[in-house]
């Protein structure tokens, strides 16, 4: 909670809450009972108050959110209550002032958020699962053209890859799924 209101000043420093924060996340890995302390402790809610305040340290709350909620209905309700849409959907736009950090980690920082919205419709229901339904709907459906601008981004990405496969390997058969 310490870097919660300030940056690490030096490498040092940085170092010291990346293995924080991946500690954390090894903790969370597949561990129910585990999810439910740190939930218990608050700690859905440092971490969204550390995604809103955009310090260095919002990549690495995300991913611990994602890791939090992971298959765990009880987290995923606990991060709603916790006014978590609004942090992690302002994340997800790329709104306001990003971090240097956040810039260079975007791909995996992106794979974080859509895990954490996934996770969240497949655990909510009720009240929670319209409340998230709703975040699509706000602004002209500009969220869904998100999305369909990443995967945009990422299918291009995945065609040149295997572009480039295919003329480095030019003795390999198809595969039977590309017949």
């Amino acid at each position: 909670a310490g870097y919660r209101k300030r940056d690490p000043d030096s490498l040092d420093e940085v170092e010291f809450v990346e293995n924080l924060f991946n500690c954390i996340c090894s903790t969370l890995t597949n561990n129910k009972s585990e999810q439910d302390s740190f939930a218990a402790a608050d700690g859905l809610q440092l971490m969204v108050t550390m995604v809103r305040k955009k310090r260095y340290t919002l990549a690495a709350a995300l991913k611990v959110l994602n890791y939090a909620i992971l298959n765990s209905p009880a987290n995923c309700q606990k991060l709603i209550d916790a006014s978590g849409l609004k942090a992690v959907f302002k994340a997800f736009m790329g709104r306001g002032k990003t971090s240097k950090k956040l810039k260079k980690e975007l791909e995996a920082t992106e794979e974080h958020i859509l895990i954490i919205i996934v996770q969240l419709f497949t655990n909510l229901s009720d009240i929670r699962y319209l409340r998230l339904l709703n975040k699509f709907r706000e602004n002209g459906y500009e969220k869904i053209e998100r999305l369909v601008e990443l995967h945009e981004k990422y299918f291009a990405r995945l065609e040149a890859s295997e572009k480039e496969w295919k003329d480095s390997h030019p003795d390999q058969e198809e595969d039977e799924d590309e017949r």
